[in-house]
Parts: C-alpha cells; structure tokens; sequence
C-alpha cells in the first residue's frame, strides 16, 4: 500500500482498531513474494514500470530493472505490460522499497522471467544454471606461499612508507593552509580599514 495510515479517524480522534486492521492487511501485502512481477512505481515523485527481479521479504525492499518506454543504444530487453511494450536495460539493476510500489501490473510467466534472466546473467558474464562468477582458478604450490608472503611482506613495507610520506605532505599542506589564511585575514582587515576611511 502507498497511502499512509492515520491512527486517527476522520474527525482526528484517536481509532486504533481500523489502524491496528489497515497495518495487518498491509503486512500481509508485503509478504507475498513479488519476484518476476510488473509494478508501478513511485521513482522521485515520478510513476515508472518496473520489473521486480528479487523480492526481499524481511527486508521491505526488491532489486529490480526500470522500464523505459524508448530502446537506446544500450543492451534492452522487451517486456510486455498491460499497457504495452517497454524496454528495461538489462544492465541498470536498482533497488525499491515496497513503500515505493504503486500498483501491480501483471506476473511475467516462467519462459519471460528465465528469459530476462539469461539476458542479465549474460550482460554481467555469469551463466545462466549458476550464480557464480565465471573465474579460473589458479593451483598455488606451497612453495610459491613463501615467495607470496614475502611479496606481500614487501608490499606492505612500501605501502606503510608511502603513507608516512603522505602524512608529512599533509603537516606540510596544513601549514600552508593556516599560513594563507592567516594572510588573506591580513589583507582583508586592510581592505576593511581602507573602504571605511
């Protein structure tokens, strides 16, 4: 739900029992999984369709893709409303609170939701089946672990003098700093007494 709920009534008096109602249906609201649905949504006092593509039940919130009504150039996907067809770019996940999530629009069927799930996996370069990275894994011997520690042993020494540089350019930096404002007070004084005479 979008609207607010008063505890108070219409002549402002106090009503818990409607409130403590309107809560429990809208709780109820918000834990129906909305994964794989089309909603409208409220996107900076703007309605946009969106499709929600993970729905965080504990959270109150769902990543999801924004529907445009215009392709680009970039890689889209064609979805079907109730109003017709929009484009989402595959590639601009966000997130929206159900507080944000005007009305629905209609479920996508399990052949769309697979679909657009392959177009994002394959935008992002997972698999379809996984949801883990493409990445290779490199064997490392243990004797390479000793001339990796002394790398990083090495790397860490180099860091740490670096940053002792870094923190003398800033004593020196913050010198200068308080030195120039310390002159521009000067001048500006100066300034001041010569305008009022």
């Amino acid at each position: 739900m979008n609207t607010m709920i008063s505890i108070r009534n219409h002549e402002y008096y106090m009503d818990t029992t409607p409130y403590h109602a309107l809560r429990n249906i809208e709780k109820g609201m918000n834990m129906m999984n909305k994964t794989g649905e089309i909603w409208t949504v409220d996107v900076s006092g703007v309605e946009r369709f969106a499709v929600i593509i993970k729905d965080y039940e504990n959270n109150n919130f769902s990543s999801g893709l924004l529907l445009s009504d215009m392709r680009n150039e970039y890689k889209t996907y064609d979805v079907t409303t109730t109003h017709g067809v929009y484009y989402a770019q595959v590639s601009m996940l966000t997130y929206f609170y159900d507080n944000r999530l005007i009305q629905f629009d209609r479920k996508l069927k399990d052949d769309e939701y697979a679909a657009l799930m392959g177009e994002i996996a394959s935008t992002f370069g997972f698999s379809a089946e996984s949801d883990k990275l493409p990445v290779e894994v490199e064997k490392i011997d243990q004797t390479d672990d000793q001339s990796l520690a002394e790398d990083l042993r090495e790397d860490v020494s180099a860091l740490e003098t670096a940053l002792c540089a870094q923190e003398e350019v800033n004593r020196c930096m913050e010198k200068k700093i308080v030195r120039v404002e310390a002159e521009r007070d000067v001048y500006k004084d100066l300034y001041m007494q010569a305008v009022m005479k």
